[in-house]
């Protein structure tokens, strides 16, 4: 969950805390995990660390908590990557609102989450969609 909440944030704004001292535990795993990635560079922030890559021709957000253990990854998708249920209900629901971007996220424990920006009057509200085609509101007002 706190890994979703990251990758909420990285959608509302792309402000982190300037790169420090990476543990050495999450390099390790990444070097491990993703093999032959490319443009590695690394974000600390308080309570985690994210490395953005290039792996396998696909642009990727890798999350770690401070003690270097595996969160989740993430990565950009379009609107139309989402379930078709999901992709109705925001067209109703949501009409008057923007989609400005749409992430999906794959946490450590295997569950798959969509969140997407749907902008309205500057004010964005995260969405949060499951495999299943359900739309909640994840973050409201988000900045």
């Amino acid at each position: 969950m706190i890994a979703a909440a990251l990758l909420a944030a990285t959608l509302a704004t792309t402000a982190f805390a300037g790169t420090t001292s990476v543990n050495q535990k999450a390099v390790r795993h990444l070097n491990t995990e993703f093999k032959n990635a490319s443009n590695i560079t690394w974000k600390t922030g308080d309570t985690y660390e994210k490395a953005t890559l290039v792996w396998n021709n696909q642009n990727l957000e890798v999350f770690y908590n401070n003690n270097g253990e595996f969160l989740g990854v993430g990565k950009n998708v379009t609107v139309d990557a989402l379930p078709l249920s999901a992709q109705r209900t925001i067209q109703e629901k949501y009409k008057d609102y923007t989609i400005s971007s749409v992430a999906e996220f794959n946490s450590a424990e295997g569950e798959i989450n969509y969140y997407a920006s749907a902008m309205k009057n500057n004010k964005a509200t995260i969405l949060k969609i499951n495999v299943g085609g359900d739309v909640s509101v994840y973050e409201k007002n988000a900045e």
